[in-house]
């Protein structure tokens, strides 16, 4: 016919277009053989039936595929699959707050309670200042805290996340910190000596689990500590996080806190 496309009645070798050969004929043939792609009303790439030349019934949706769509047109996500890819869902584990998202293979990730703080270990240690009356209170988290330094096993051998702080005396104190108001429970650590390695090489200087008559299983620490460099290491129990609220007191020891200084006693003092 005097060119040699295969879209109208005469093919390229001169045979006359029918259905079957292959071939769709332009304005006649709808598709030959094999079915045909069409739009889906949820945006997929479904197929249409080829029966005799001619699409039959409705756009077919695909199988669902994890790809973060409705390929089926169910209206549902990646249904089938463990979540819908790219999803972010929120939890909460004891009193902390996390996301998870669902990644490849639409699988959810693990529990992600946001970046670490900076006082995470003893690179990052949060300097203590202590105010005009020799005290200091912080609030924070250790809910994205990782479980770096371990307690004495005399005081837990169950610990958590936890995070450094370190303060510095010029003078002899007496020092108490707790951490009344937290919403875990606690384990208190004090570092420090005559002699500092260094955070965390300090030998410990008092540990405590739990506060006696606290009510969420606060923690208090308390010693005499002379001139130096001391760090505290806020942990939880038995992986317990959450939002902490520390307080440091410092006072001075009384005069006669020596025997070098002892008040001498009159007769019938």
């Amino acid at each position: 016919d005097g060119n040699t496309h295969n879209d109208d009645g005469c093919l390229s070798d001169c045979r006359v277009a029918t259905c079957g050969d292959g071939y769709v004929w332009s304005g006649r043939e709808d598709c030959d053989g094999a079915d045909a792609t069409c739009d889906t009303d949820c945006d997929s790439t479904g197929t249409r039936a080829c029966d005799e030349c001619r699409l039959v019934d409705a756009c077919t949706p695909p199988a669902e595929v994890c790809n973060g769509a409705d390929d089926d047109c169910n209206g549902t996500c990646d249904n089938g699959f463990g979540c819908c890819l790219g999803s972010v869902t929120t939890g909460t584990e004891g009193t902390c707050s996390f996301t998870r998202t669902c990644g490849g293979g639409c699988i959810l990730g693990a529990a992600d309670f946001g970046p670490a703080p900076t006082n995470d270990t003893c690179a990052g240690v949060t300097r203590i200042t202590l105010g005009s009356g020799g005290s200091a209170t912080l609030f924070g988290s250790t809910c994205a805290a990782a479980d770096d330094y371990a307690p004495p096993t005399s005081c837990t051998t169950l610990d958590g996340p936890d995070v450094v702080f370190s303060f510095s005396l010029t003078a002899t104190k007496f020092v108490v910190v707790d951490t009344d108001g937290s919403s875990f429970d606690t384990v208190l650590e004090l570092r420090g000596g005559d002699t500092v390695v260094g955070c965390p090489g300090a030998p410990s200087v008092a540990c405590n689990d739990d506060r006696p008559s606290a009510t969420v299983d606060t923690s208090m620490v308390s010693a005499r500590l002379g001139p130096g460099t001391y760090y505290v290491i806020l942990d939880g129990y038995n992986g317990a996080a959450g939002d902490f609220a520390m307080h440091v007191y410092t006072s001075d020891p009384p005069a006669n806190d020596t025997c070098g200084t002892a008040i001498a006693l009159a007769p019938s003092t």
